[in-house]
């Protein structure tokens, strides 16, 4: 967590883990849609169709969430290497701070639905394959 003895070079830090986590995420979802297409459609139960659409509308949700925070924590290290002669103020340091905790929790909370994705989908597919 941040605070007001945060460095400039930790927020730096921060968005870089972050967004290598997501573009790997991004790839990772590539290979699950990969599989679920493999499944033989055609020998699926209804609730087992049923549940390859909840995996193909969490994997399209899932895509979007990465994207969003990818630009978000783009969008915030723009911001930083751009204002870098500002961030001695106090009221930008306090609202860039507040915003950095906010996209961390994001990252958190993604974090935490995207391993239960994953460990959804790898028992369901080994069902399945």
């Amino acid at each position: 967590m941040t605070d007001n003895t945060t460095s400039v070079a930790e927020l730096h830090f921060d968005h870089e883990v972050w967004t290598y986590e997501l573009k790997f995420w991004r790839e990772e979802l590539k290979i699950f849609e990969k599989y679920l297409s493999k499944v033989d459609l055609k020998s699926l139960s209804r609730e087992a169709s049923s549940e390859l659409e909840h995996f193909q509308n969490q994997f399209i949700h899932h895509k979007k969430v990465v994207h969003d925070l990818i630009h978000e924590a783009s969008s915030n290290e723009k911001f930083l290497n751009n204002n870098l002669d500002i961030w001695g103020s106090e009221d930008i340091r306090k609202i860039k701070l507040q915003e950095h905790v906010a996209l961390e929790e994001q990252m958190n909370t993604a974090r935490k639905i995207y391993i239960d994705l994953k460990s959804d989908f790898r028992t369901w597919l080994a069902n399945r394959l």
